[in-house]
């Protein structure tokens, strides 16, 4: 099965991810346009359940993005992953 995902810039340096089985937030500060994501052990600590098991095709998918966008990257254990609280 593919994992299908879009990435949508939100206010309040956001991020929304949008996939099949849901959203999600990741943190994108603007100063240097920067998009955070959990490194694969947090990832599975605080994704949500459906996406758990996506952090391989979910970290290609958004470095394809933000190289092609010309935003930074990081992967790290404290990056967080939050819900979407409304569109």
């Amino acid at each position: 099965m593919t994992f299908a995902v879009s990435f949508h810039p939100r206010w309040k340096e956001e991020l929304v991810c949008r996939c099949t089985g849901g959203s999600f937030v990741l943190e994108f500060t603007m100063g240097v346009p920067t998009v955070y994501l959990p490194n694969k052990k947090r990832w599975a600590e605080v994704a949500p359940r459906w996406a758990v098991n996506s952090w391989d095709a979910l970290h290609d998918k958004l470095r394809l993005w933000c190289e092609q966008n010309g935003i930074q990257l990081v992967v790290d254990e404290t990056s967080g992953v939050y819900a979407p609280e409304s569109f």
